[in-house]
């Protein structure tokens, strides 16, 4: 059997691994994962320098953990390692990164509690109205996709990737469709933090996280006057211990929560169309992959999953080989290793088990 040749990782030096800087991230994928490997190897726990994030002055530096099971231990531990005192390696003051991060830069029991206010939104009942709703989105976004391109070409990232999740979390929130595009500008702002193209400015980075936050406040208490169907009225009516969430926590949860799923956007901008075509063959092509191996075994007892959480449960299986693309194993390497598979893994970087 042939195949690919095996990625062999390469180390480099550390003086030149500098991952509060910009222009490491703008470096070639292999060097970064170079970079990273040298870590794991070298210095699992290594100090770096700050940058400065003008008005703020530069920060004192961190020590950046790349093995899992450092990683594993720390988020594990609340008692001996914090968030509440930021998630970003930039070092903000505890009342901006609470703006921003919302329940992500805080600890118990605040934590906890906003925890506990906003689960009570996301009942069976909510999850179960949002399936409605995404079908009925993504049925007129490909209405609207045959509609204005007679023909049949079109940029499939701008026409269906990007608009679907920013319309989904807009719809669950109950932001009327006129307003889709400000928030999506203001999220560019939010997640361009210092790119000339979004902004740039903290000036401006201020200016549009203050009317993002102004608009989630109005929302929430018009909601709260007069509550509809929207996870927005789940939210403000919620309560735990008599307590519900304050203007305040829910602005923060807001701008947490649809800053998320603008950042998925951008993801899937950066996706190429081959990338998507493989998407939307992926069903045809698991019907032509089952044909293949069954032909090639002269038998039917191939079985295809479309989730492979379910084939990962299965009692009867021992060992899995993980052929996927390019950091997809990492997931799957994970559920197999929960239910005590033997993994062996083919990727680049990836670990024998």
């Amino acid at each position: 059997m042939s195949g690919t040749p095996a990625y062999q990782p390469t180390e480099i030096d550390l003086s030149q691994i500098h991952l509060s800087e910009v222009d490491f991230w703008l470096q070639p994928r292999d060097f970064r994962e170079n970079a990273f490997h040298t870590l794991r190897e070298r210095a699992p726990v290594h100090f770096f320098d700050e940058v400065e994030f003008p008005p703020f002055p530069k920060g004192p530096g961190y020590f950046a953990l790349t093995r899992h099971e450092d990683v594993w231990h720390v988020s594990r531990n609340p008692s001996l390692f914090c968030s509440g005192m930021g998630s970003n390696i930039a070092d903000l003051p505890v009342e901006i990164n609470e703006f921003f991060g919302s329940m992500i830069n805080m600890d118990d029991p605040k934590h906890f509690r906003l925890r506990s206010i906003v689960a009570k939104g996301f009942t069976p009942k909510e999850i179960a109205r949002v399936e409605g709703y995404v079908k009925d989105i993504a049925t007129r976004l490909v209405d609207e996709l045959i509609e204005n391109h007679p023909d049949r070409t079109c940029d499939l990232v701008q026409e269906i990737a990007a608009p679907l999740p920013l319309r989904i979390i807009c719809e669950m929130m109950g932001i009327p469709s006129a307003d889709e595009k400000q928030v999506f500008a203001w999220t560019n702002t939010i997640l361009g933090a210092g790119d000339p193209e979004y902004g740039g400015t903290f000036d401006k980075l201020m200016a549009d996280s203050m009317a993002m936050f102004q608009y989630a406040n109005a929302l929430g208490e018009d909601r709260l006057a007069n509550p509809r169907e929207d996870l927005t009225s789940a939210l403000m009516h919620a309560e735990v211990d008599g307590e519900r969430l304050t203007p305040a926590e829910f602005g923060s949860f807001f701008i947490l929560l649809v800053v998320a799923v603008a950042a998925l956007d951008r993801w899937q901008a950066m996706l190429k169309h081959d990338h998507l075509v493989v998407l939307r063959l992926r069903v045809r092509a698991l019907r032509e992959a089952l044909k293949t191996v069954n032909e090639h075994y002269q038998n039917n007892d191939c079985k295809p999953y479309h989730d492979y959480r379910e084939m990962m449960a299965r009692k009867d299986i021992d060992t899995v080989m993980l052929a996927v693309p390019d950091h997809w194993h990492a997931l799957m390497a994970t559920e197999a290793a929960k239910n005590g598979k033997d993994i062996y893994g083919e990727k680049p970087l990836a670990r024998t088990i």
